[in-house]
């Protein structure tokens, strides 16, 4: 299809891959949804492009985000899909980390691993802040 080396190829081919995991987190929240909350919205008067954005939507929230994350932390683990799917100057960031450890010790790799797990703490620990906060 002449997909390969292109950013339309590697991007096809990452949401091939994490799409699934996705699909199974949200399509599970969509099951366990109480029809009767949508429902009582249609009955309070709103649309029912309103009862699904301010009800239906609101309330899988949660596991929209996790079915996010888990795509994301899938496709951050593809190194070797990047690797066959990608040549030329523009390489991800995986594989640039993954470059640097073939050729040696640099410290690019470390302070990369730590700015990382930073962004990763910052993101668990910043919502229970503010909740912490809201509640005292």
């Amino acid at each position: 299809f002449g997909l390969a080396n292109t950013l339309i190829g590697l991007i096809l081919a990452h949401t091939v891959i994490a799409a699934p995991f996705a699909f199974a987190v949200i399509s599970t929240a969509m099951a366990s949804q109480d029809h009767s909350l949508e429902q009582a919205a249609w009955t309070m008067g709103a649309s029912k492009g309103r009862a699904l954005f301010a009800v239906v939507l609101r309330g899988m929230l949660p596991s929209v985000i996790a079915g996010f994350g888990i795509a994301f932390a899938t496709s951050w683990d593809e190194v070797v899909l990047a690797l066959f799917l990608q040549s030329g100057p523009d390489k991800t960031l995986p594989v640039t980390i993954y470059k640097y450890m073939e050729s040696g010790i640099i410290p690019t790799v470390p302070a990369v691993s730590g700015l990382l797990v930073l962004v990763i703490v910052l993101v668990v620990l910043l919502p229970r802040l503010r909740r912490r906060r809201a509640g005292a």
